[in-house]
């Protein structure tokens, strides 16, 4: 099984063709081509780069085409989300065929991925610890969660 971390690789920009991030994302694509067409940075887990708050890195997201997408970001519904650029992200994982099971924003848990020998992926999550009471009641007791997630042998 493979994962791809990008961290906070990236950026998001209103005018983003003016800028240097759609250029980097261009020149990053194309090192990374295989002879074949396909992309080297083809992976099963993906954690989505700049806690998705970017809005032009869909064709990166379709080179990746991961199976599971880990956003961190605070965990809201769909419609709630503060910004176009969080449903930009989750939008293009959509379009390469992520189910929103599959897409896990990290406000509300803490996930685990084991993998074991015959490469079987297990998520578990547990609820997030340390949080303080401002926190609980402005964000998980005032929004509903993207989608309640469930542990188990993911789909793949």
């Amino acid at each position: 099984r493979t994962f791809l971390l990008p961290g906070d690789w990236s950026g998001g920009h209103a005018d983003r063709d003016k800028y240097e991030y759609k250029g980097m994302e261009e020149s990053l694509l194309n090192s990374m081509k295989l002879e074949d067409g396909s992309s080297y940075l083809k992976c099963d887990v993906m954690q989505i780069p700049h806690h998705a708050i970017n809005d032009w890195i869909e064709n990166f997201i379709a080179a990746v085409d991961p199976d599971v997408a880990f956003i961190p970001q605070q965990d809201v519904s769909y419609n709630d989300f503060a910004h176009t650029c969080f449903k930009n992200n989750i939008t293009a994982l959509r379009n390469i065929g992520v189910a929103d099971e599959n897409i896990l924003l990290a406000g509300r848990y803490t996930y685990g991925i084991t993998v074991a020998l015959d490469g079987t992926m297990t998520l578990t999550y547990r609820d997030i610890a340390g949080y303080d009471e401002a926190y609980k009641d402005i964000v998980l007791d005032a929004y509903e969660p993207f989608h309640e997630p469930s542990s188990g042998v993911l789909p793949f």
